[in-house]
């Protein structure tokens, strides 16, 4: 090796060692309080809403989005955001519009740091409303049991997603990398799409329950519906007293599938790695099919049918007396 090269990864080495030392001391120096060394100044501001609408739609960036009662029947919007961020507040077309902005161009963002994140906390009476669009960047959605809308629409690229309010006529959630939960809800169809984490469900009622997944567990708990899809290619999935009219159908490339007190007029399980197993509510005509792996089922003729397929796996089924 070069002396030259030498000498650069040696200087190298020095500057990350001083530049750790450095950021170490000024930790210790603030007593280890993270924010205080943050070069981004948040503001606070509280926007009241003041005029009647039937929609809401919600735009934000880098903000955690949440959805509050409120007490009474005022309405207010309270961002806690940056400076230099955009806020802005209207109503048009029926429609309550909340979105912020940065403004910053690309040089000014240089050198600003924050551990705290934005957040845009929504405080609405408790009711019904039409149609929720809500969509971030890398920021969650949290959206709680008080509230009733026609259509709900959440979007969010990094942050965990949380929705516990009604949507009659269909619920839709597209999130790359973050949870999903649903939980004690009444809706239309329902569908989530998910890159990489976990998603849990549980106390629902809906029509057709859609779930696309790539990677990462799922949980689902006491849900009624008239059928059940759900596609992934990395991570088990647990169902527990899930009753679709119609089917379920639940395909995995690597992961277990768990079925407990479930059923539906038709089941199709399929996984490549993974056992499949569980207990159904009544009798069904079993296809099963494994390369490596033990079958265990019972020998039961319905007009129902259970088609159970794996690569590696076993295959091990009850139905409840």
């Amino acid at each position: 090796m070069k002396k030259s090269t030498v000498f650069w990864i040696v200087a190298a080495i020095v500057l990350i060692a001083a530049g750790g030392a450095l950021f170490t001391g000024a930790l210790a120096k603030a007593g280890w309080d993270f924010s205080s060394i943050a070069n981004v100044k948040f503001e606070d501001e509280t926007v009241p809403v003041n005029r009647p609408f039937k929609h809401i739609s919600v735009k934000a960036g880098t903000e955690t989005i949440t959805f509050l009662p409120s007490e009474g029947r005022t309405c207010s919007v309270e961002f806690r955001v940056p400076e230099q961020i955009r806020r802005e507040v209207t109503i048009t077309d029926d429609t309550l519009r909340i979105e912020t902005e940065d403004t910053r161009s690309w040089h000014e963002r240089l050198g600003l740091f924050s551990f705290e994140k934005g957040s845009i906390k929504v405080y609405l009476p408790v009711g019904e409303y039409g149609a929720l669009t809500a969509a971030t960047t890398t920021g969650g959605i949290e959206l709680p049991e008080h509230f009733g809308f026609s259509q709900i629409s959440l979007t969010a690229s990094t942050g965990d997603v949380t929705c516990r309010a009604d949507a009659g006529e269909g619920l839709t959630i597209a999130l790359s990398t973050g949870d999903i939960r649903l939980e004690g809800i009444n809706a239309g169809n329902v569908s989530l799409s998910l890159t990489t984490g976990k998603i849990e469900i549980a106390d629902v009622t809906c029509r057709d329950l859609l779930i696309s997944q790539s990677t990462g567990r799922s949980k689902i708990q006491n849900v009624t519906c008239s059928s059940l899809s759900s596609t992934a290619s990395t991570g088990r999935i647990a169902l527990e007293n899930v009753c679709a009219n119609q089917k379920i159908s639940v395909e995995r490339t690597t992961g277990d599938i768990t079925l407990s007190g479930c059923d539906a007029g038709e089941l199709f399980l399929k996984t490549t790695t993974g056992d499949v197993s569980g207990t159904l509510r009544t009798e069904k005509t079993f296809f099963t099919e494994t390369n490596t792996g033990r079958v265990d089922v019972p020998k039961t003729l319905s007009n129902f049918a259970c088609e159970v397929h794996t690569t590696t796996g076993d295959i091990t089924f009850t139905v409840e007396p």
